[in-house]
């Protein structure tokens, strides 16, 4: 009877770490079910292969150390345990056929988040469950609707299903809560599956075949252009890439002084994340933001906000045509990879012709890899191709670049151990 309810609580303790799969359960319980079939079938429970003394607690950390005790005591436990461990090798052994499938099935839960960002569901449900007529009362949505679209993002783990028809949120979900304080992700769930990015990734093959970007073909104009007519979509994009340079000023500031500069000027920075990240970094220095005015208008309420505004002068314009003069350090953050070769060597003339001998250019760029191997930044590359005339580049391709502008490379820092997919590099060069 011990037996049987150990074995009871092991099953209940394996089904819950199961649920740690998401998408996956089903397939997880019918392992289970089938591992079972087979040790009854052949009277092999007690000969299924577990160690009779379990290692550490160190040693399992996918199990509470607290259940470890009862492992070594009871053979139901250890039964359930080995069962774990078969199950956690058949998930990750999927068939290549299902990850292909997986895979070509992702952009189902692009726009399934995109949708549940859009209808601010997460923060609807920050609060507290909600109930199918709830949640379509104050989203205007249709309840048939919106239930099958929450049914569908708890099955890749958004929310939970508390009882019927009654959701609540997961901290999975809560990523897409509109809380900048907090990481929020929402405002890139909804740029990247909005018509700016989305509509050219359809033409996909098209982009490929010719080589040339379909913003165009997809749009009717480029991106920019495209954004500046679709202001509210612009917005989410800009918060998105004020994002990225927040978490790219952290990043390289960790291994990268700039006590040594006055005067900071930031071409192309948005809403000023990564240039605040530096004043912050040496409190003598000042600021310029240069970005398009419809973008950097946008900076001056964030700017107060964190008690930036004094020592931040906005500044509106085109980097193709000139760029504020008086830094020692001009920074380019995400900005040469948009372009060719043509146009890049465009914007970092204008730079040459505003900075004096001596000062200091810092290209911050996810380079490619310098051999081949595979990167996060491949894909960006492929983005580049789709949406823009742009181009990722190996760190000597940016030394080429640079060097035929009148820019000589001093030194490179690769913001490494951040916790990046690919990581953020600072290449400093000195303005011939």
């Amino acid at each position: 009877m011990a037996d049987r309810r150990s074995l009871a609580v092991g099953v209940t303790l394996g089904l819950l770490w199961v649920s740690r799969v998401g998408l996956w359960l089903s397939g997880a319980v019918a392992q289970v079910m089938s591992i079972w079939a087979a040790a009854t079938a052949d009277g092999a429970i007690g000969r299924l292969q577990v160690a009779s003394k379990p290692a550490p607690p160190s040693a399992h950390p996918d199990m509470p150390g607290r259940v470890l005790l009862p492992l070594r005591a009871s053979r139901g436990f250890r039964f359930c345990f080995a069962c774990l461990q078969k199950l956690r090798h058949a998930l990750r052994q999927r068939q290549p056929r299902d990850q292909v499938i997986q895979m070509i099935n992702g952009y189902w839960v692009s726009q399934i988040c995109g949708t549940v960002a859009r209808l601010g569901l997460a923060d609807h449900l920050a609060g507290g469950p909600a109930t199918i007529g709830e949640l379509a009362a104050v989203t205007s949505a249709s309840p048939d609707g919106l239930c099958r679209l929450l049914r569908a993002g708890t099955t890749i783990g958004l929310f939970a299903e508390a009882d019927t028809g009654r959701f609540m949120l997961t901290p999975l979900g809560a990523q897409l809560r509109d809380d900048e304080a907090a990481g929020s992700l929402r405002d890139r769930a909804i740029a990247l599956t909005a018509p700016a990015h989305w509509l050219p990734w359809g033409l996909l093959f098209d982009a490929v075949v010719s080589g040339e970007s379909q913003a165009n073909a997809a749009l009717g104009m480029d991106a920019w252009a495209y954004y500046a007519r679709h202001p509210g979509e612009s917005a989410h994009f800009a918060r998105t890439m004020s994002d990225i340079s927040a978490q790219a000023s952290r990043a390289v500031l960790r291994c990268w002084d700039v006590a040594r500069f006055r005067r900071i000027v930031d071409v192309g920075g948005s809403r000023g994340h990564l240039l605040t990240g530096l004043l912050d970094a040496e409190p003598q220095a000042t600021g310029v933001l240069f970005d398009r005015p419809e973008v950097v208008e946008g900076a001056r309420a964030e700017l107060a906000a964190s008690g930036h505004a004094g020592r931040v002068d906005i500044v509106g314009g085109d980097f193709f045509e000139q760029v504020p003069s008086g830094g020692d350090l001009y920074v380019l953050k995400s900005v040469l990879h948009d372009w060719d070769d043509e146009r890049a060597l465009q914007i970092l003339g204008n730079i040459h012709r505003a900075a004096q001998p001596g000062s200091t250019l810092a290209v911050i760029e996810r380079p490619l890899p310098s051999r081949p191997s595979p990167s996060y930044i491949h894909l960006e590359n492929l983005l580049m191709l789709v949406e823009l005339k742009g181009r990722e580049r190996t760190i000597e391709d940016y030394a080429s670049l640079l060097r035929r502008a009148g820019f000589r490379l001093q030194r490179t820092i690769a913001a490494t151990g951040s916790g990046l997919r690919s990581p953020w590099t600072v290449m400093e060069t000195i303005r011939q």
